[in-house]
């Protein structure tokens, strides 16, 4: 049921991830349009980060360099939702 929600809310549209990628984002990911990923660095620990965000099989959105805490570099009503997941 979630995932059917979670499914309808994103069919087609332009989201933004915050700190993305994640491993429980697939139903997100794969009927999402597009989704940008915004994140701290390119070089982290856990991750060496490229332009080019590659969220899902051959979906592409771009990366965004911004604190999370303040997302300056994300344009004001540019995307349909934002997704970040809470663990």
């Amino acid at each position: 049921m979630l995932n059917n929600i979670l499914s309808s809310i994103v069919l087609n549209k332009i989201g933004v991830e915050i700190g993305g990628p994640s491993s429980l984002g697939y139903i997100i990911y794969q009927n999402a349009e597009s989704i940008d990923n915004v994140i701290f660095s390119k070089d982290t620990i856990w991750s060496n980060h490229t332009d080019e965000y590659n969220y899902y099989y051959n979906k592409t959105g771009k990366v965004i360099i911004n604190d999370a805490v303040n997302i300056s570099l994300v344009k004001n009503e540019s995307y349909d939702f934002v997704f970040h997941l809470i663990r």
